[in-house]
């Protein structure tokens, strides 16, 4: 450890913890583990151990699924209007004040080790619709970590109940069109927050590679992901979150 550096948080001492009935005391090492580090192949290629789910395009993709069965002609109309609200949509690089909405690959400099942040590797954008809702979204990658954060700000609740199943849908067509085998285990029994939430394990090949959030608290919408480390341990889910959910989560 370098002079006055501050100890990793396994280093640090935690309460101790009584056994459960029927299993063994808990040996002194830290509750999170580490999942192998994305694999990259040639700039352009598909990573080796994560395939990135596609990002839902706003409510574009719920749109799409609510019109199945409908006629063809209201269809089309229906995924028009969407796509023209999509590009009257004003979108550029997110400002140093909009970046306290994404969670930002500098705090996970605790959790993995060695970690400092790849200058260049993380790009954040600010979209503004018509509507008067806005989303800032932030997308880092290296060769140790895979993290994509973004906050939607929608004008009122009814609208932000559309994005959160959207970014559900939006996850699992990407999943579904990766060259990865990528599992999610719910997981709320570690994290909940907001009015309604859902907090998942990744595994890929069976074994742990990172976590997803998909959030909504009032009119915001929360929806975090990221692979290279995991979070198994309710304690250090909410060390990781608490605080930037802590500020955005008064967010009006």
């Amino acid at each position: 450890m370098e002079p006055n550096s501050e100890p990793a948080p396994w280093e640090q001492r935690r309460p101790a913890q009584a056994p459960m009935p029927g299993r063994p005391m808990p040996q002194q090492q830290p509750p999170m583990q580490y999942a192998p580090g994305p694999q990259y192949g040639q700039p352009g290629q598909v990573y080796g151990h994560y395939a990135q789910p596609q990002r839902p395009k706003r409510r574009i993709g719920l749109i799409i699924g609510l019109v199945v069965g409908l006629p063809f002609l209201m269809m089309v109309g229906c995924v028009g209007l969407g796509l023209a609200m999509n590009a009257m949509a004003d979108e550029k690089p997110a400002s140093p004040g909009d970046m306290k909405y994404v969670l930002q690959a500098k705090e996970f400099a605790p959790y993995v080790e060695n970690f400092t942040v790849t200058p260049g590797a993380g790009t954040a954008t600010r979209i503004e619709n018509i509507d008067d809702s806005w989303e800032i979204s932030y997308e880092y990658e290296d060769d140790r970590l895979y993290l994509m954060s973004s906050f939607i700000h929608e004008s009122n609740a009814e609208d932000a109940k559309y994005s959160y199943s959207g970014q559900q849908i939006g996850t699992s067509l990407g999943y579904a069109g990766g060259e990865v085998d990528i599992e999610e285990v719910e997981r709320d029994d570690l994290f909940k927050w907001g009015d309604e939430s859902k907090f998942y394990l990744l595994k890929i090949d069976g074994q742990p590679a990172g976590n997803r959030l998909v959030a909504r608290k009032g009119g915001n919408v929360v929806y975090i992901i990221f692979s290279g480390v995991y979070f198994d341990d309710a304690e250090w889910v909410h060390e990781l979150l608490d605080p930037y959910l802590a500020r955005v989560g008064a967010t009006k």
